[in-house]
């Protein structure tokens, strides 16, 4: 099942997205925000080496319908570097 999903001018202009942070256990978390806190909710979770900032034009032609939310991973965009980490530290399995 396919859906089209039309997005008047007006909606898209109208979005507001709001910009946090948090806390999380010593680490400061960035976030984007947009859309009704009753909606459901969309995470929008960005690749690697990206960040929130991709999803700027995206989010507010989903913000009508959805509560979104666009986390930065640690190390990435705005997102603090966790103590004692390294980004250059290979992944492990």
């Amino acid at each position: 099942m396919s859906h089209n999903l039309q997005i008047s001018k007006e909606n898209h202009a109208a979005a507001r997205i709001s910009l946090h942070t948090i806390d999380a256990d010593g680490v400061c978390i960035f976030y984007r925000e947009a859309g009704p806190a009753e909606a459901p909710v969309l995470l929008l979770l960005h690749g690697f080496p990206s960040s929130s900032h991709m999803f700027r034009e995206l989010i507010p032609r989903l913000s009508h319908r959805y509560h979104v939310i666009a986390p930065d991973f640690p190390s990435f965009g705005f997102a603090t570097v966790p103590k004692g980490a390294s980004t250059s530290t290979p992944l492990k399995c």
